[in-house]
């Protein structure tokens, strides 16, 4: 990821936190990964291209500028696939990962060491940050897993099929909003399926809660969690549609 003076915010006290979008190309069966420079923090490890983001940009803007400057490349980005948060001790670093296509252009080293495209089997023999560890062991399986990431904690952890999306909170000492603990929607009943958009329809109970809060036709509440991409679970902040 490129050096550059981008967003990054520290308090009073505690180290500070610098918010990076990054992004996973597969083509092929194949996954492009970059070095980073011997100049750079965390000199010539490996990890998925991506940068900071600057104060103002969106997560998904934040990895297209990235990679266009780090590689060269327009892509379009996808669904949400991963989200961490990772403490050193001068630096916190939030991490969001999108999976990403190519659009235009041939991947090249403008802003880093190198760039390759490797195997499922052979990401785990690339050194990368602690911070990427969870996402590379979970993408080197043949993914009989799930990959639960809570936004509001950024937590992550690997469930099997199976596993209902309340005890994947559990397992990832995470919490769900308001309306799914109370039974409002029936977001925390659902079943974790790997790669699958698998909220369950509104229920009569949400419905009328709707109904009585003026909501218009279509629209769930504002503590509805919502399952994206690989069972990334977020926190939606607005009103959005059913599903």
């Amino acid at each position: 990821m490129p050096a550059r003076t981008s967003r990054a915010c520290s308090g009073a006290r505690g180290p500070a936190i610098v918010e990076v979008s990054a992004g996973v190309i597969e083509s092929s069966g194949r996954f492009l990964i970059a070095q980073r420079r011997a100049d750079q923090r965390l000199p010539l490890l490996w990890e998925f291209p991506g940068g900071k983001r600057e104060a103002g940009e969106s997560w998904r803007d934040c990895l297209a500028r990235e990679l266009r400057e780090e590689l060269g490349v327009e892509v379009s980005v996808g669904s949400l696939l991963d989200v961490v948060t990772h403490a050193a001790s001068d630096l916190t670093v939030a991490l969001r990962f999108f999976r990403c296509d190519l659009v235009a252009g041939t991947p090249r080293p403008l802003g880093c060491r190198d760039v390759r495209w490797v195997a499922r089997h052979e990401l785990a023999i690339h050194e990368f940050p602690e911070a990427d560890a969870g996402l590379v062991g979970w993408l080197s399986t043949k993914r009989p897993l799930a990959r639960v990431g809570f936004v509001e904690c950024a937590r992550s952890i690997d469930v099997p099929p199976g596993i209902r999306l309340e005890e994947a909170a559990a397992r990832a000492h995470a919490s769900l909003p308001f309306g799914c603990r109370s039974g409002i929607c029936g977001a925390c009943l659902v079943t974790v399926c790997d790669g699958a958009a698998n909220l369950s329809p509104a229920t009569r109970a949400e419905r009328a809660t709707l109904h009585a809060r003026g909501a218009a036709p279509g629209q769930r509440l504002a503590c509805q969690a919502t399952v994206e991409g690989d069972v990334v679970v977020a926190h939606a902040e607005t009103q959005f549609p059913f599903a």
